[in-house]
């Protein structure tokens, strides 16, 4: 036993960190793995911790699915930070309200890459790719991916909150520990949930459908109208 336990201790180092930074202190504008850069760092925006938010969403889907979630290439009229911001688009849409403006204002390079659709200067378009096919993410996780409706939607759900056009808008480390993906297998006083949320891990962890019950409470109603009607027959014999 006491060998087992020794040969069970190891030591963890962290490595490879040529991209990191200290939020209080940048030493690059360019930080993060490619696939996993977030949109204000694409624009050359004010970054911090919640860029690490960012790209956990895109890891955990890379680890799920075996695939990127965003896997840019370069194109004879456009960029790779052109087509990554039209990838991101895709999946979650167009930049509106708050983040829009706080995407316009603290990014340096918004011009370079987005031009106003209208006077008010309200909606915008990425200058160099035009055609965009919309595809959200629990679309993808179900039709792409074959996963089951509940399952696609705790993810999606979970992902979505990390995946926010403006920094601020993403959800905190801490706030996501106590989301429903998480807590698949167990509930406790911490989990908040919604009441579609509820329904759909109940689905996940007890294997309830609603059909289901009511198809039972249906059946359940024929077979006592049916003994309360053979009750009656033999009263009456």
């Amino acid at each position: 036993m006491l060998k087992q336990e020794k040969e069970m201790q190891f030591n963890i180092k962290l490595c490879d960190m040529g991209n990191a930074c200290y939020v209080e202190r940048h030493y690059s504008d360019i930080i993060q793995t490619r696939e996993y850069r977030s949109p204000e760092v694409l624009l050359d925006g004010v970054y911090d911790e919640s860029a690490d938010i960012w790209s956990l969403a895109c890891m955990l889907f890379e680890l799920i699915t075996g695939d990127y979630l965003f896997d840019p290439k370069k194109g004879k009229t456009y960029k790779k930070n052109d087509d990554h911001l039209a990838l991101m688009t895709e999946l979650i849409g167009e930049m509106k309200g708050d983040q829009l403006s706080y995407m316009k204002e603290s990014c340096e390079g918004w011009e370079d890459f987005y031009m106003a659709t209208n006077k008010s200067q309200t909606c915008y378009k990425l200058k160099r790719i035009k055609n965009l096919k919309h595809w959200q993410l629990f679309n993808v996780l179900t039709e792409k991916y074959k996963m089951k409706e509940f399952e696609a939607t705790l993810l999606s759900k979970f992902l979505n909150r990390m995946l926010q056009w403006s920094p601020k808008a993403r959800a905190s480390a801490r706030d996501l520990l106590s989301d429903p993906w998480l807590k698949v297998g167990e509930l406790d006083d911490n989990t908040f949930m919604s009441k579609g949320y509820f329904k759909e891990w109940k689905k996940a962890v007890c294997g309830e459908d609603e059909n289901e019950d009511s198809s039972k409470s249906s059946d359940e109603s024929e077979d006592e109208e049916k003994s309360s009607k053979s009750d009656e027959f033999s009263e009456e014999s």
